[in-house]
């Protein structure tokens, strides 16, 4: 699923910085930036290529990717995929098991049929979406070796809903390689905190205030951590007076209508946090936080709107990280 992520975190800065090296660019439809501590700028040309590479491979919108030919064999044939590519599939797939379903990789034709791919922000009829929920569900992604195939023909994979993530994992990775312990990767808003942050005290995160464009509701501290959060509050359209935001419910075929603004997860690994922001999104508010407090891996902010106010609940393994702003 390709969601412009809406990520709120803003980065804040301390006094007394050592020497700080930074790129930044476009990538996969987004932006990157990525930020070291006293190393220097030579070990960024490995990381950005590896973007680049990764990009290659799994844009939907490169018809020369693997994800594209994939889904040109939708129904026909096995697709030969690279290890990144397999592995990427296999992370979303035991992600939607574990969350049922909830997240799904083969969601792109409700997000077509909905015009979030072309910016068309069509409302479809209750026939087209029975039609195209028919070609919706991550147990008809098969796996066979280093192959895959999608078991309908109409069947499409979007990774937009965990790409940024993996590819945040695959650059640090890259700079983990290259001896770096200090470090910050950000695409698309999914980031990862390698070390201990420009004080040495941990990076220190911005969770922003989903009513406004530049107002946060607090930080966060981490380190050696990936944060993602997914927000109804920019990629959306309204129609007949209620909002229609670009996180689509894939059981039901339709984008959720529920309280929740956004969701920021943060876990070990930038992809686990990218594909749970979305399904949690998902699930609605009680169902939220019973999930982060079940899954010993997941950490996470969750911010519900109503009538203009906002509630925030943060989860127990982060109470002691977090620190409010009065706005």
């Amino acid at each position: 699923m390709i969601k412009r992520v809406l990520f709120c975190l803003l980065f804040l800065s301390c006094s007394h910085q050592p020497k700080v090296s930074f790129r930044k660019g476009e990538v996969m439809g987004t932006s990157f930036m990525i930020k070291t501590l006293n190393k220097d700028d030579v070990l960024f040309d490995d990381a950005i290529e590896a973007l680049r590479k990764l990009e290659g491979k799994i844009s939907d919108y490169l018809p020369d990717s693997e994800i594209s030919r994939i889904n040109m064999m939708a129904g026909i044939d096995f697709v030969p995929v690279s290890q990144e590519v397999l592995n990427l599939i296999e992370v979303s797939l035991a992600i939607s098991k574990q969350s049922q379903g909830v997240f799904d990789p083969t969601l792109r034709p409700l997000l077509e049929t909905w015009g979030f791919k072309e910016n068309l922000r069509e409302f479809p009829s209750e026939e087209e979406i029975s039609r195209v929920l028919k070609l919706i569900g991550w147990n008809k992604v098969i796996v066979e070796d280093d192959k895959i195939k999608l078991l309908d023909v109409g069947m499409k994979l979007d990774l937009g809903g965990i790409a940024k993530g993996y590819a945040v994992d695959k650059v640090i990775e890259v700079l983990k390689g290259a001896g770096v312990d200090n470090a910050i990767v950000e695409v698309g808003g999914d980031m990862y905190c390698l070390g201990s942050g420009l004080d040495f005290k941990g990076w220190r995160i911005g969770i922003r205030d989903p009513r406004f464009n530049s107002a946060i509701i607090g930080k966060i501290t981490v380190s050696d951590r990936g944060i993602a959060t997914s927000g109804n509050y920019e990629n959306y359209f309204m129609y007949e007076g209620r909002k229609f935001s670009h996180i689509i419910d894939p059981r039901r075929g339709y984008p959720v209508q529920n309280v929740i603004a956004s969701v920021t997860i943060v876990s070990s690994e930038c992809v686990t946090s990218d594909a749970w922001a979305t399904a949690l999104s998902v699930v609605g508010w009680e169902e939220a936080q019973r999930i982060v407090e079940s899954n010993l891996e997941l950490e996470a902010v969750l911010i519900k709107e109503f009538k203009g106010s906002i509630d925030v609940w943060v989860s127990s393994g982060l109470k002691e990280n977090i620190e409010y702003y009065e706005n």
